[in-house]
């Protein structure tokens, strides 16, 4: 489900950025703009550029610093990403609920586009419904995680050198200080 969300988003930027330069081509060639664009480029942007973040959040490609869990390699660098990924569920339900708030008041208030009266408060209601599936796929995330953490997993792939940021996750015994499994 999060990769159609991400396929309409980007599916969504890509029109806009085919429908902007024809805009910009009958204005400057034509001296004909699209009437009333920049409303539709307005609306569309903030739903597009939403519906990408529950895809990057399940496959794990939000923005992280790693440089602690590079230095604390096995579990103790799996918990401080796990920690990060639990920041990145705190933000993800601060956003849901700040655009929550604000759809409620553009539909409260009916508010509409400044060029063809619009009414903008179903393109908020749907980036405030997207952000809640954020939250979902972030605490699915975050479950994971912590389970993986308590069973001693780390990825795959970078089991050797420590990283903790991947997608394949198996096994592995983490070492103590004497080389006894922990």
């Amino acid at each position: 489900m999060t990769k159609f969300i991400a396929i309409v988003g980007l599916t969504g930027i890509v029109g806009l950025s085919l429908v902007t330069i024809f805009d910009i081509l009958g204005r400057e060639l034509f001296s004909v703009p699209i009437p009333g664009f920049s409303d539709v480029l307005d609306l569309s942007i903030v739903f597009s550029a939403a519906a990408c973040f529950p895809a990057s959040l399940a496959e794990r490609h939000h923005v992280s610093v790693q440089f602690l869990g590079n230095i604390f390699p096995g579990r103790t660098g799996a918990a401080l990403d796990l920690f990060g990924h639990t920041i990145a569920l705190v933000v993800m339900a601060l956003i849901a609920w700040q655009v929550s708030t604000h759809s409620i008041s553009v539909f409260e208030n009916e508010e509409v586009t400044w060029l063809l009266g619009v009414k903008i408060w179903p393109v908020w209601l749907l980036v405030s419904l997207i952000f809640i599936v954020c939250i979902v796929v972030q605490a699915l995330v975050v479950v994971q995680m912590f389970l993986e953490v308590l069973h001693g997993e780390i990825p795959a792939e970078d089991a050797e050198e420590g990283n903790t940021d991947a997608h394949d996750y198996k096994h592995v015994p983490v070492r103590g200080g004497m080389g006894e499994d922990v």
